[in-house]
């Protein structure tokens, strides 16, 4: 099945996790240091009070949220558990259905059909 695919070529990519490592830790930070440059470069820009007019006038205030930990454990799960099961939900239905399209021809006895 498609996971059981996703499983085999996923082990195999991490076989090398020690030399990714450096390239994973070098993004991160490059990532949120552009981010970080970036949101000084425009945090100027927003007017934080108009902000919080036009989300309190349309709902968006204090009493609609029992507490801040409800949005925290919500925005942890939207941000997290929701993104992992979307990956893995589209990796597994792209492997699954154009997996056997786009592979390459097995060759002696070599896994088959291996992306």
């Amino acid at each position: 099945g498609g996971f059981a695919i996703y499983s085999r070529v996923l082990r195999r990519l991490l076989r090398n996790w020690r030399k990714q490592l450096k390239f994973a830790v070098l993004g991160f930070l490059l990532f949120t240091i552009v981010g970080f440059c970036a949101y000084l470069a425009v945090h100027g820009l927003i007017n934080t009070s108009h902000v919080v007019h036009v989300a309190e006038s349309d709902g968006l205030d204090s009493k609609h949220f029992g507490s801040v930990w409800e949005v925290v454990a919500f925005a942890l799960e939207f941000t997290f558990i929701n993104s992992l099961l979307e990956e893995l939900f589209w990796r597994i239905f792209l492997y699954r259905e154009l997996g056997a399209i786009y592979s390459p021809p097995a060759v002696g006895g070599s896994e088959a059909g291996l992306l």
